[in-house]
């Protein structure tokens, strides 16, 4: 059983006081700290780290680009080799690893009639760090098999769950 203490009215005043101001001051320590490795995670600008995605020809906003096609684009060796590729890739980020950050990314991005990858976004994030990840590791994707449409090579849009997990 638990006793029952009892404490004088100036305890409980001067904990009273001072436990906003420490719970104040964790709370700005930890939101400081977050920032700060998010900051040296992400990388500076998407125009520095990728700039060979500029030399891709991507859909020009005349062009359509389908959502839903007659046959599906194809990564080179199907479904199975496209995980591998990507688990290949990834490096988990050691600020997500340090602070046991997972979750699932939904990548959206573009196959162009090429069979390029482009125009790539996150639809469903998991967290900034993992998400700079995601992207990049989609963005190194080799050339597909583009999606057809009445038996044309079309752009077509692909969604694709990128899951961290720390095991």
């Amino acid at each position: 059983m638990l006793k029952n203490q009892n404490y004088s009215k100036s305890a409980l005043a001067k904990t009273a006081y001072f436990a906003p101001f420490i719970a104040f001051l964790l709370l700005l320590n930890c939101k400081l700290y977050g920032q700060e490795d998010i900051k040296r995670t992400l990388p500076p600008s998407n125009d520095t780290i990728y700039s060979w995605a500029e030399e891709i020809k991507c859909p020009e906003d005349r062009e359509e680009i389908y959502k839903f096609v007659d046959v599906m684009p194809d990564f080179p060796g199907g479904m199975k080799e496209l995980y591998k590729f990507i688990s290949k890739e990834i490096i988990y980020p050691q600020v997500a690893r340090d602070k046991n950050i997972m979750g699932t990314v939904v990548v959206q991005f573009v196959i162009t009639k090429e069979g390029d990858v482009c125009n790539v976004k996150v639809l469903t994030s998991a967290h900034p760090i993992l998400d700079a990840e995601a992207i990049r590791v989609i963005k190194s994707l080799p050339k597909w098999t583009p999606g057809k449409n009445k038996g044309k090579p079309v752009h077509c849009y692909y969604n694709l769950p990128v899951t961290f997990s720390l095991q």
